[in-house]
């Protein structure tokens, strides 16, 4: 068990009230720390918006960051888990005792989860460039106040965590991917079964667009434009094939059923007697010409990707989270400026 499941394992709260109060104390600390540098009190008697202001806005944003990536990497696992359970029942061979379950921890996934967090520490220094976009700040007595020592802080806090959080997300998704492998029946006349697929894609993909949405809300500031360009569609690839991932195995069984039961079919239509053997049908006494048709018109028309329209449609308002927190950070920039010019 990774660290970040022992610590909520440990309390006896839901995942969502520990990460409230984590955001809670961090925003105490934050303030308390402002207050006894004088900032705060500079920051009321100015005319400046918290929103405009960028110091305060990193450090609320950071804020949720550092509190929301841990909830949520607890609830990915629980999710995954969840999922994997459901399916179980399903799966034959060493997929049922375990052994492929997503979070099973062996040397590889405590690697490459270190190894994620660590990228994710390099990168965050990439990311102030691409902000300040003048390295030799960095050097300066009057750039290090109490303002950015916090942002920097709780930044790297938050990079790795969002690296974690990504390798995780990515390996339970390849996991799922596996696990389509060991299913022991495929049942083209009903793939409600196979829905945990579906609903693995979707609890991995909605955390990217989540945070990528917040994130975007810096766009008000010049500065972060180039930034919010920049990963804004790296997190939506990101997030697509979290969704992708965990149903790519699935299909191709599917895929390979439909081939199978159309090759029966076929076969059956030429008149051979044994063709249907195996099939879905093949406990109906007597199947006609128009039967067989009818059956090779349904089995055609079976969706290869495991995800009913109410998922497509909730993947769908996933991908417009982005464009309407950009939409709300040029409308909070229009307000500003007819309020407070």
């Amino acid at each position: 068990m990774l660290w970040n499941d022992r610590l909520f394992a440990s309390v006896p709260l839901a995942p969502v009230w520990l990460g409230l109060a984590l955001a809670l104390l961090l925003l105490g600390l934050f303030l308390a720390l402002m207050w006894l540098t004088g900032l705060l009190t500079e920051f009321l008697a100015s005319d400046t918006q918290v929103w405009e202001n960028r110091d305060a806005r990193l450090g609320v944003l950071l804020i949720l960051f550092a509190a929301g990536l841990p909830t949520v990497r607890r609830y990915a696992a629980l999710g995954a888990r969840a999922n994997y359970e459901a399916l179980r029942p399903l799966l034959g061979g060493e997929a049922s005792d375990s052994r492929l379950a997503p979070r099973a921890l062996d040397t590889r996934t405590v690697r490459g989860a270190r190894t994620a967090g660590a990228i994710g520490l390099a990168i965050m220094p990439l990311i102030g460039l691409m902000v300040d976009r003048d390295p030799a700040l960095y050097t300066t007595r009057e750039y290090w106040g109490p303002a950015q020592m916090w942002v920097w802080s709780i930044g790297l806090i938050v990079a790795w965590n969002a690296g974690r959080f990504m390798y995780e997300s990515l390996d339970d998704a390849r996991c799922f991917s596996t696990l389509a492998a060991h299913l022991r029946d495929l049942n083209l006349l009903n793939l409600e079964p196979l829905s945990p697929f579906a609903r693995q894609g979707l609890l991995s993909a909605l955390p990217w667009v989540i945070f990528v949405s917040i994130f975007a809300l810096n766009a008000i500031d010049q500065g972060f434009v180039w930034v919010v360009t920049v990963s804004a569609p790296l997190s939506l690839a990101g997030a697509t094939t979290a969704l992708l991932l965990p149903v790519r195995g699935v299909r191709e069984r599917i895929r390979a059923a439909k081939h199978e039961e159309l090759r029966r079919i076929a076969a059956a239509l030429r008149g051979d007697a044994e063709a249907l053997r195996g099939s879905a049908i093949a406990k109906r006494k007597e199947v006609s010409v128009a039967d067989l048709l009818a059956y090779r018109s349904f089995v055609e028309s079976v969706r290869e990707w495991p995800f009913d329209t109410p998922a497509r449609l909730r993947f769908a308002f996933y991908l417009a989270l982005p464009i309407g927190s950009w939409l709300g950070g040029a409308l909070m920039e229009r307000v500003l400026v007819v309020f407070w010019d």
